[in-house]
């Protein structure tokens, strides 16, 4: 058998399973080179390697198919699943070396994803960092022992004022890209990972920094859901904006920890002063000329939206 027609047929070999409409349209020489043009798209499109594998060889086939022979198919419609699972498989170890290699240009190889538990704490939120388990949080460093942590560690930072306090992004070093486009978004929201930014930038906050998905998806609803209501509070939403109440929140902490008891008790009567204190000073009205019930369902669903906030002003009076 003469070079030529083995080639041919190690091609048919490798290429069996294929969906012969496609086979026949597709040089898997040049197919394989056109990984490289959605590669780093679909990697942030992507919370897991599957996820990755199929989006990159889905958007590979349709802009194939389409720019070699004019051919325009909707792959979403699951006809052609069966062909990019073969084509998955087919190019199975090239495309795990694309996501690791990927993985490892944008910070270490990654643990499991975490729960924002685990980052309450500004100390507690770098060092899910130091402990290899995201690339990125943001944070305070109003604490000594984090500014050296960060320090001894290596990692990088960027500064991030906003009206009532200064945040940072802390990153690894190769994670510069992704720390950029964190930075961006909390500038849309005045230098903060704001409760009311859209579900698109909330999502992707959640994805930079690490959190498991389906915990991005329940403060996305959470945090639809909770608004719905305080859209029905009339006499406290015409009068505050929930910027103000934040705004408050640093000031009041300290004497709050030191009055109260449990964290529930903190979280309740640290956004009480802050409300009661804007419509003081705003409106010259005491909490007794408030409605009092009404107060007390907006203050408990302000504390809600606000509570990743709240929390890390506990733990850090907590842990002094």
């Amino acid at each position: 058998m003469n070079l030529k027609k083995s080639i041919r047929r190690i091609l048919i070999q490798e290429t069996e399973g294929i969906d012969p409409f496609i086979r026949r349209r597709i040089n898997l020489i040049k197919f394989e080179d056109m990984f490289d043009q959605g590669k780093i798209y679909m990697f942030y499109e992507s919370d897991t390697p599957d996820e990755f594998k199929w989006k990159l060889v889905t958007a590979t086939l349709e802009n194939y198919l389409y720019y070699k022979d004019g051919i325009d198919i909707d792959m979403s419609d699951g006809k052609y699943d069966t062909v990019i699972n073969n084509l998955i498989d087919h190019f199975d170890d090239k495309l795990e070396s694309i996501y690791k290699s990927l993985k490892k240009d944008r910070g270490v190889d990654l643990q499991e994803e975490i729960s924002s538990k685990e980052a309450y704490s500004e100390f507690d939120s770098i060092k899910t960092i130091v402990d290899g388990k995201r690339n990125i949080a943001f944070t305070t460093l109003d604490s000594p022992k984090s500014k050296i942590y960060v320090f001894l560690n290596g990692l990088k930072k960027i500064k991030v004022p906003s009206d009532d306090a200064v945040n940072y992004i802390i990153y690894r070093d190769g994670s510069e890209e992704m720390a950029n486009e964190l930075l961006q978004i909390a500038n849309k929201y005045g230098g903060k990972l704001h409760y009311d930014a859209s579900e698109e930038d909330s999502r992707r906050i959640g994805q930079i920094l690490n959190y498991h998905p389906n915990e991005i998806e329940d403060y996305i609803r959470h945090n639809k859901n909770i608004k719905g209501d305080i859209n029905e509070s009339k006499f406290f939403r015409r009068r505050i904006p929930l910027g103000k109440i934040e705004n408050l929140l640093r000031p009041n902490a300290e004497q709050t920890y030191y009055e109260t008891e449990s964290y529930d008790q903190f979280k309740y009567e640290l956004t009480l002063k802050a409300v009661e204190t804007v419509m003081y000073i705003e409106y010259d009205m005491g909490w007794e000329d408030l409605p009092e019930q009404e107060e007390i369902e907006f203050v408990t669903k302000v504390s809600d939206i606000l509570e990743d906030k709240i929390k890390s002003l506990y733990n850090y009076y907590n842990k002094k």
